[in-house]
């Protein structure tokens, strides 16, 4: 999974087994996270025309961002 993030964000991962999981032991795999940081998406990028839900999604966190002075 990859989530991407244009502002701050807290996540909450927990790795447990899923519940329609048919074993009756209680077992659950290893997890690897990895997270970096890189500039934000601006008018342009692919990412942004990618499809509509998207391209909403980036004009309002833009939007967001402008209103509380921190883009």
């Amino acid at each position: 999974m990859t989530l991407r993030a244009e502002q701050d964000v807290t996540v909450l991962l927990a790795n447990v087994p899923h519940p329609a999981d048919p074993r009756d032991d209680y077992v659950n795999s290893p997890l690897e996270v990895l997270a970096w940081r890189a500039a934000a998406t601006k008018p342009g990028d692919p990412l942004w025309e990618a499809t509509p839900e998207g391209r909403r999604a980036f004009l309002n966190t833009a939007e967001f961002l402008a209103a509380r002075g921190l883009a």
